[in-house]
C-alpha cells in the first residue's frame, strides 16, 4: 500500500462492500515508512491521519484525542513526546483500516505506541484466525494491556505472534486483559517478557497448545547482579502452568548470555503428560552442568509423550551424547518417538560433526526413527524481528 494508504482507506470507506471482500491484511512497518517517507511536513500527515480517524470510526471512539496538530513543524521533530503524539496517530490509523475491513482472516499490523486499543470494538473481526503483532523498536510498555483490545475484536482468535516486544519491569503486576478463549497457539518472535508477563500468558489461554519463544539475538544480560532476580525465566515453573494442554514447545533462547547458575535451564519437563514436540536451543540444556549442578540427564526430564524431538543452535558434546543415549533406549522409554532433529554436529566446537552424524543416523536407523537436519518454517528465526508468514 505505502504511499496508497489514505486512498485505500477512503476507497473501503466509500465502498464497504468492497472492504467486506478483503480476508488478509498486512499493516506492516514497511508500510508505515513508506507513508511517512511521502510527508516531509509532519502536521499535514497527523492531520490527514486525524481526518480519518474522526471520519470512520464510531462516536465513542472519536473522543481519544490524537494529536494538537499546530504543536509542530515538520518530520525531523521525531523525538520524546512529538514520536509518542506520532505513534498514536499511526496507531489510530491502523484501527480505522481493521475497522473498515471486519471479514478478515488473518491480520499483521505494526504498533507504534503503547496506546490503547480500544478504538476496535469489540467483536468486530468475528472471522480472524491469525493475528501478528509486530511492536517498533522504541514501544514504551510495561504490560501487554495496550494489545488487548485487539484479541477482545476477534472472538474466533486461533493463532498470535508478536514480534520484538520487550517488557521487563518486574514491579507491576499484569492485568488480565490480555488473554483469550480459543487461542491455541502463540509465538513470541524476538521478544524478551519478564517472567510474570509470561505467567499471565499461560494463565490467559487456557486452550494454549503450541507455544514458541524466542529471545531477541542481540540481548544481554544486565551486569549488576541486583537485576538479574529481575530477569529469570523459570522454563519449568512456566510451562507447567499449561502441562494440561501444550503440546508442541519450541524455546530459541541463543542470544542470552548467561553467566549464572540457574537462569534460563531446562531441568524436568516428565511432568508434561500431553506434550508431542519439544524443539529446544542446545545452550539451554548445556547449561544445566554451571556452576557443577547435578541435573536429570535428557532421558529424565522428557515426558513419555514425547514424539519429536529437536536441538537448535550450536553442537555441544555432552549434550549430544545424552540425546544419543535418549535415542539408543528410546524403544523402551520413548515408545512414542518418530522424529529427532539435530540442527548442527559440529563447528563451534571443533567436534567431529561427520562423526557424530554417522553416530545419530546408526542409532536412529536401528530404533526406526527419523533424523532430519530441518527445522520446522515456522520455528526457524526466532531471535530475529520478522515475523513468519505462511
Amino acid at each position: 500500500m505505502g504511499h496508497g494508504f489514505f486512498g485505500f482507506i477512503d476507497t473501503i470507506a466509500g465502498t464497504p462492500a468492497l472492504g467486506r471482500h478483503v480476508k488478509e491484511l498486512c499493516l506492516n512497518e514497511h508500510m508505515i515508512r513508506c507513508l511517512l517517507l511521502k510527508y516531509d511536513d509532519q502536521v499535514k500527515f497527523l492531520a490527514q491521519c486525524n481526518k480519518r480517524y474522526r471520519t470512520h470510526l464510531c462516536e465513542p471512539a472519536q473522543t481519544n484525542q490524537t494529536t494538537q496538530v499546530d504543536q509542530f513543524r515538520n518530520a525531523t521533530e521525531y523525538f520524546g513526546e512529538r514520536r509518542r503524539i506520532v505513534g498514536n496517530a499511526i496507531n489510530c490509523l491502523m484501527s480505522v483500516a481493521v475497522s473498515l475491513t471486519p471479514m478478515l482472516n488473518k491480520l499483521e499490523i505494526h504498533v507504534e505506541s503503547d496506546w490503547k486499543l480500544s478504538s476496535i470494538p469489540s467483536g468486530c473481526l468475528p472471522n480472524l484466525k491469525k493475528l501478528t503483532i509486530t511492536v517498533s523498536w522504541s514501544f514504551p510498555t510495561d504490560d501487554l494491556d495496550g494489545l488487548a483490545g485487539l484479541l477482545d475484536a476477534a472472538p474466533r482468535l486461533e493463532r498470535i505472534e508478536l514480534v520484538n516486544l520487550e517488557v521487563r519491569d518486574a514491579t507491576k503486576k499484569p492485568k488480565t486483559s490480555f488473554c483469550h478463549d480459543t487461542v491455541n497457539e502463540i509465538t513470541l518472535r524476538s521478544c524478551m517478557l519478564h517472567i510474570t508477563q509470561l505467567e499471565a500468558i499461560m494463565r490467559g489461554f487456557p486452550k494454549l497448545q503450541t507455544f514458541r519463544i524466542g529471545a531477541p539475538n542481540h540481548c544481554k544480560r544486565a551486569d549488576t547482579r541486583s537485576q538479574d532476580t529481575a530477569l529469570l525465566y523459570r522454563i519449568e515453573d512456566l510451562l507447567m502452568l499449561r502441562s494440561d494442554t501444550l503440546k508442541h514447545l519450541i524455546l530459541d533462547f541463543p542470544g542470552i548470555h548467561l553467566d549464572h547458575p540457574g537462569e534460563i535451564v531446562l531441568q524436568d519437563l516428565s511432568g508434561m503428560k500431553v506434550l508431542e514436540t519439544l524443539y529446544i536451543d542446545s545452550g539451554m540444556l548445556h547449561r544445566r552442568w554451571q556452576g557443577h549442578r547435578p541435573g536429570r540427564r535428557i532421558c529424565q526430564l522428557l515426558p513419555t509423550s514425547i514424539k519429536e524431538f529437536g536441538l537448535m543452535g550450536s553442537a555441544y558434546p555432552l549434550v549430544h551424547d545424552e540425546v544419543l543415549e535418549s535415542i539408543n533406549i528410546s524403544a523402551s522409554v520413548f515408545p512414542l518417538l518418530k522424529k529427532v532433529v539435530v540442527a548442527e554436529f559440529g563447528k563451534k566446537w571443533l567436534v567431529d560433526g561427520d562423526k557424530w552424524e554417522r553416530m545419530f543416523a546408526s542409532a536412529c536407523e536401528a530404533q526406526n526413527l527419523e533424523l532430519s537436519s530441518e527445522m520446522p518454517q515456522s520455528s526457524q528465526g526466532l531471535a530475529f524481528p520478522e515475523p513468519y508468514r505462511d
